[in-house]
């Protein structure tokens, strides 16, 4: 497994991965219908996604552009999926793993995760800390749970 900067070109695996989602069904499956990413997303954001060999996208995770988060000194996890036949192969935690620290290499002091909520058992595994929730918005239903994970980056807050 190797995890690379995603471009692009990667969009429409990324899209097959969140639409398909086996996490994402039922009441739940309104969120990630049609979703796909364009060019702006790659641009705007750090994405890297994980590769079997051979090349075969199976996850990917996004951080938003330090600048448009909630407080200063913040990164928002804003993507994490894996794809449904990897799940369990410990994709996710090296995913999570690598988000957290690249946000601390930017110097970043928090991560938050507006999350799913049946991923509540992964992020608290991981370390997060649940912190919040998040009132039903745009076409989402029910409360999203926010969690984070302190970086301990407390010498530069600034943004970048």
């Amino acid at each position: 497994m190797t995890l690379r900067i995603a471009t692009p070109g990667d969009s429409r695996c990324i899209s097959s991965i969140v639409r398909e989602s086996s996490a994402y069904k039922g009441e739940y499956k309104i969120q990630v219908e049609g979703r796909s990413f364009e060019e702006s997303f790659f641009r705007d954001n750090l994405v890297k996604v994980c590769e079997i060999d051979g090349g075969e996208i199976v996850g990917f995770y996004s951080i938003t552009t330090p600048g448009v988060t909630r407080t200063q000194g913040d990164s928002e996890l804003s993507y994490l999926f894996v794809h449904n036949e990897w799940q369990g192969k410990g994709i996710g935690r090296k995913l999570f793993h690598d988000a957290v620290s690249t946000a601390r290499l930017e110097g970043r002091t928090r991560l938050i995760i507006v999350a799913h909520p049946p991923s509540r058992g992964f992020y608290l595994r991981m370390g997060a800390e649940k912190v919040g929730e998040q009132s039903p918005l745009g076409k989402v239903r029910w409360n999203r749970p926010i969690y984070a994970v302190n970086l301990g980056n407390q010498s530069d807050q600034r943004v970048r």
